[in-house]
């Protein structure tokens, strides 16, 4: 059983995909890139032609995560 990170959880549930099991792990997967920009890109690479499916808002929380890990955001919303 996979444990996400509380935030993916609570914005996930928000906009419907709490259940969608994907989508959760490529977020977490994203939360856990360790390394430098080029790793944490490449996780979100490998990801973004799915999560781009499930809609805008879907986007955003992963785009959001994707920054905040690259250091240009305060928060993964």
């Amino acid at each position: 059983m996979t444990i996400y990170h509380q935030h993916i959880v609570i914005r996930a549930n928000e906009i419907g995909l709490v259940t969608n099991e994907a989508f959760l792990d490529a977020c977490q997967e994203l939360m856990d890139a360790k390394g430098n920009s080029a790793d944490i890109g490449s996780v979100f690479t490998q990801h973004i032609g799915d999560v781009l499916k499930l809609g805008d808002d879907a986007s955003k929380l992963f785009r959001g995560i994707h920054n905040w890990k690259m250091g240009k955001g305060k928060d993964a919303k």
